[in-house]
């Protein structure tokens, strides 16, 4: 499962929690990181629609470009 891939992505890296940030197209996305405990940005640029991915409540971007320009700002919502 995503949770388990990103759970040992993590332990692998030796990355910390308090620094990751999931990026994703999807709700599941979303529900992955928050099972993680780490934060989420998603890109309405996937399979669920812009306004199903805002539901989520964590900052939702247009597109890849998008999120390069913004990801600083988004990052200290965290």
């Amino acid at each position: 499962s995503k949770i388990e891939l990103g759970q040992h992505l993590i332990a692998e890296t030796g990355c910390k929690k308090e620094t990751a940030v999931m990026i994703g197209d999807t709700v599941h996305d979303f529900e992955a990181a928050s099972a993680m405990g780490i934060p989420c940005i998603l890109i309405a640029a996937g399979h669920n629609s812009k306004k199903r991915l805002q539901a989520t409540g964590v900052p939702v971007v247009n597109s890849l470009a998008e999120l390069c320009e913004a990801f600083d700002q988004l990052t200290e919502l965290f």
